[in-house]
């Protein structure tokens, strides 16, 4: 006989050659763990009336596997009980199910159509792990968990609805989902965990709740087509590689809540272009602009004219840690590179004149005007001080003018003669010699 059976317990099923369509015997009353494990052969399995437990790895590496009879009897199925079935197209869970336990469905490429009963409250780590061509499924109001990676890989899911009552998404729980389009929060939930949509490549857009309080690391990398993203006002860091080549992102406002962006926040975030970022953050780890735009459009607070900022591949965090602690704390000698510090609050002056930037630049002229004269295209800055009251005296208009004339920088000389002839009067100035 096939089957061994003892106490009501089949134990084991031993496959047959030729024999597809299995019937289990009437006063069987459980599915042992490892039963039918490993059965390639076997098409179908109809279960009997009165079978309320199926055990751990029941059924899993029946390859052939497409179809199977459960009976309203069912109260729990084990984990792993159906993993590496990839054949099986559907599956519906019976009605006193109230855990999907740990990689129920792990592996089941093909599966298309599932059916979860309002009993089911929980849903375990790994349940629906790679199943690659299950397009869509309906989560129950009365789930209250899902463990991490639980529908990782499943890589034609559209769209999900997270119930309302869920507090938080798993650890991977939906990474790897590359057609995912639409995801819905519910108003409920309070933290994301670590890569919890890493690699959705089509989502676009998603809106998180206000009532989220923590974003785990990589949680959106690899976002590649997600253009609006806001983050929550109660968060506190912006975790590693939280936004990690999400491409297509062109603007990020960052509440004040926040204190610190972790390494490689933004990398590879190549349209970024704007970013407003509050007086709060006091740590921006390196590499967390990695590989981002040359040129950012930077603000301390959404009323803010922005600032110009340029950077090359090799200091993108440093100008950006620059600029923050710079803009900050009002403190403009931070331990950076020389020009990179007069260029950015060079720039930041010109776009908002801010009084406690002038006076540091009038204590530190001369340096500015010996690179900005020196510098292509300055003339922005030129007109910026020149406009600025009390920033010239009559000698040290004269030293600037003789510099522009000694590297011949004509519009640059024609800004001062005409300045020192509106605030000092016109003394013969020499003209500038080509």
């Amino acid at each position: 006989m096939p089957f061994q059976i003892e106490n009501g317990v089949l134990l084991k099923y031993t496959e047959e050659s030729g024999v597809t369509n299995i019937t289990v015997p009437a006063g069987v009353t459980e599915i042992g763990t490892k039963a039918f494990a490993g059965c390639k052969g076997i098409f179908s399995v109809m279960l009997p009336a009165g079978v309320k437990y199926i055990g751990r790895s029941a059924f899993a590496g029946c390859a052939a596997l497409c179809g199977i009879g459960l009976p309203e009897s069912v109260s729990e199925i084990g984990a792993l009980a159906f993993a590496g079935c990839r054949n099986l197209r559907s599956f519906a869970v019976p009605a006193g199910i109230t855990r999907i336990r740990r990689g129920t469905f792990k592996r089941c490429g093909e599966l298309r159509s599932v059916r979860i009963p309002d009993s089911v409250t929980v849903i375990e780590e790994e349940a629906f792990f790679e199943c690659r061509r299950l397009p869509e499924i309906a989560l129950p109001e009365g789930i209250t968990a899902i463990g991490k990676a639980a529908f990782r890989n499943c890589a034609a899911l559209k769209s999900i609805r997270i119930p309302q009552g869920m507090d938080g998404i798993g650890e991977a729980l939906f990474a790897g989902c590359t057609d995912l389009a639409e995801v819905i929060l519910p108003d409920s939930l309070t933290h994301i965990q670590m890569q919890a949509f890493r690699d959705c490549r089509r989502l676009r857009e998603i809106r998180l709740p206000d009532t989220v309080e923590s974003i785990g690391a990589f949680a959106f990398s690899g976002c590649k087509r997600l253009r609006d993203f806001t983050f929550p006002p109660r968060i506190t860091r912006i975790a590693t590689g939280l936004l990690q080549y999400c491409r297509s992102i062109e603007q990020l406002n960052v509440p004040e809540t926040v204190q610190s962006i972790g390494r490689w926040a933004m990398n590879g975030c190549a349209a970024l272009t704007h970013l407003t970022l509050p007086e709060t953050v006091r740590e921006i780890s390196k590499n967390a602009f990695l590989n981002c735009n040359s040129t950012y459009m930077i603000r301390m607070r959404p009323d803010e004219p922005f600032c110009r900022a340029y950077c090359s591949s090799s200091s993108r965090g440093e100008v950006l840690t620059c600029i923050f602690e710079m803009f900050r704390t009002g403190d403009y000698t931070p331990e950076a590179q020389k020009s990179m510090k007069l260029t950015l609050t060079g720039q930041y002056f010109a776009r908002t004149h801010d009084a406690k930037l002038a006076a540091y630049i009038r204590e530190n002229l001369h340096a500015y005007m010996e690179w900005f004269i020196l510098s292509a295209n300055a003339q922005w800055f030129i007109a910026a001080v020149t406009e600025e009251p009390g920033m010239f005296t009559e000698e040290s208009i004269d030293t600037y003018i003789e510099m522009a004339q000694q590297k011949q920088k004509t519009e640059i000389f024609m800004q001062l003669i005409n300045y020192k002839n509106a605030h000092f009067g016109f003394d013969g100035s020499p003209k500038l010699r080509l």
